[in-house]
């Protein structure tokens, strides 16, 4: 062999390819500008969809994914509403349990025996034409909305969502007459981006209709941002209220609503804390004008004879009057309070509200009342039902705590500082993370020139070679006329 000869065999195993490597970036998007982790606000305006008319031909049977119950990691994972966050093997794996299942293509790329540079090169993954028919009753632009977000431009630069909860509900669908239609034994189905109601079917596929499939056929879907309320009955119902129409469902067995109230108010407001913008949370308390919360509702909407909310006993009632919450380490009465909401601050105060009660950093009612000098009246119903003058707030207003206020700005500035530097020095974590795999993306671009390249190396030895084949060929024939004349 020539110095110039390849051996083909030999070029490419020195290449050393990770097909691993190559399997785990095949969904790598571009990098955003300088904040990489920012998530764009989306507007609220997709509608939960109605029922479909019909069901395509399925004829997979898998096993349906295992039903989760509880809130899990997920909660505290804020990484999973990254853009760049990819889902894990067992993530992935429901997903396309669950795509499967719903007759759809699941969006999410993966070598599974292909070449593994299609990935990278060209013709990776299984949703290509996922977005060709933009139905949104059809399931297929179902999934893509909710999981894969290549339906819309409002979702299509979101994280991949993941299943978070699924169980069996009683769904009860209202049409646009108002006529309900009640399924029963119906899969709700909880994603990071929204939530999806199918109904579990069995076809007959294959000859003679002897082969049986299990589907599922969706019913309603909506995303997280499109939801205006979240409530709980005493009649374990669960009510979620969208932009354009109302979804109720009954969670079965009833014993498990706690759970399931639980999960829907995590999964929309950390959707709603995450997808929207920042402008569009600047009130206090806002959670719970999404979650209905007793007190806590009234307390932050000013609205207390008609909030929906229901009660079997007394002991019930007044369970949360005084509790602390863990946004604002409140209690309603200093919501309402803050909010300047007169007639919830007595409705409160005579349900059994302490006036008293300290919030999070020993601040009473009272002294955000005499501290922001709201109206007479919220200091005078305040007092009636046992409320004390706020020493604190009238040192602070004299100016006699100007010294302690500094220290404590100080220590509050420090802490901002600490927290500040915290997240910096995350985000430079990520963003030497994103360019190393930048840097692994581009290697594997030139691994692939360097495959062309051996490929044309390899084209031009196969030409060589020809052509060697065709001076021999003809060598032996003018050895062969000589032998015959003799010269």
């Amino acid at each position: 062999m020539g110095e110039d000869e390849l051996d083909l065999d030999q070029e490419l195993a020195a290449l050393d390819l990770d097909t691993n490597f190559l399997e785990s970036t095949d969904s790598l998007e571009e990098a955003q500008d300088d904040d990489d982790d920012a998530i764009d606000p989306i507007p609220i305006a997709e509608a939960a969809t109605p029922p479909r008319a019909t069901t395509p031909p399925r004829t997979a049977s898998p096993k349906p994914p295992s039903s989760k119950s509880n809130l899990g990691d997920w909660a505290n994972r804020p990484e999973i509403y990254s853009r760049h966050y990819k889902p894990n093997p067992q993530e992935r794996a429901e997903l396309e349990q669950i795509a499967t299942l719903l007759g759809v293509k699941s969006g999410l790329l993966k070598s599974g025996g292909k070449n593994p540079l299609e990935s990278i090169f060209g013709g990776g993954g299984n949703g290509d034409d996922a977005t060709k028919d933009e139905d949104p009753h059809n399931p297929q632009c179902q999934w893509n909305r909710l999981v894969v977000g290549k339906a819309t431009q409002q979702t299509q630069n979101l994280p991949i969502s993941l299943l978070l909860k699924q169980g069996t509900v009683l769904y009860k669908d209202v049409d646009d007459d108002g006529e309900t239609t009640t399924h029963h034994g119906c899969q709700l189905l909880l994603f990071t981006r929204g939530f999806l109601i199918a109904k579990p079917e069995t076809v007959s596929a294959g000859l003679f209709g002897r082969q049986k499939s299990e589907i599922l056929t969706p019913l309603g879907s909506a995303l997280w941002t499109n939801v205006r309320q979240i409530q709980t009955t005493v009649h374990q119902t669960l009510k979620l209220t969208c932009h354009d129409g109302t979804t109720t469902f009954e969670v079965l067995p009833s014993q498990d609503v706690a759970t399931w109230t639980k999960v829907l108010q995590t999964a929309a407001i950390q959707a709603h804390a995450q997808f929207l913008s920042a402008a569009q949370h600047t009130e206090r308390g806002w959670q719970y004008r999404l979650c209905q919360t007793h007190w806590f509702t009234e307390a932050v909407t000013g609205v207390w004879e008609d909030v929906g909310l229901e009660f079997a006993t007394k002991d019930s009632a007044e369970q949360g009057l005084d509790q602390l919450d863990s946004y604002n380490h409140y209690a309603p009465l200093h919501y309402a309070t803050r909010a300047g909401h007169l007639d919830v601050i007595q409705h409160l105060l005579q349900a059994g509200a302490n006036p008293n009660v300290e919030d999070g950093e020993g601040k009473t009612p009272m002294y955000y009342a005499e501290r922001d000098q709201l109206h007479h009246a919220i200091v005078s119903v305040l007092t009636e039902f046992g409320g004390t003058h706020s020493q604190k707030a009238e040192e602070e207003m004299r100016g006699e705590l100007f010294g302690k206020v500094a220290d404590t700005e100080r220590a509050r500035e420090e802490k901002r500082e600490a927290e500040a530097s915290a997240a910096k020095a995350a985000q430079e974590k990520a963003a030497t993370a994103q360019s190393q795999m930048a840097q692994n993306l581009n290697a594997m671009h030139k691994r692939g020139e360097m495959i062309e390249e051996l490929g044309d190396k390899a084209s031009d030895l196969q030409d060589g070679a020809q052509d060697y084949a065709d001076m021999a060929a003809q060598l032996k024939e003018k050895l062969k006329k000589k032998s015959v004349w003799g010269f």
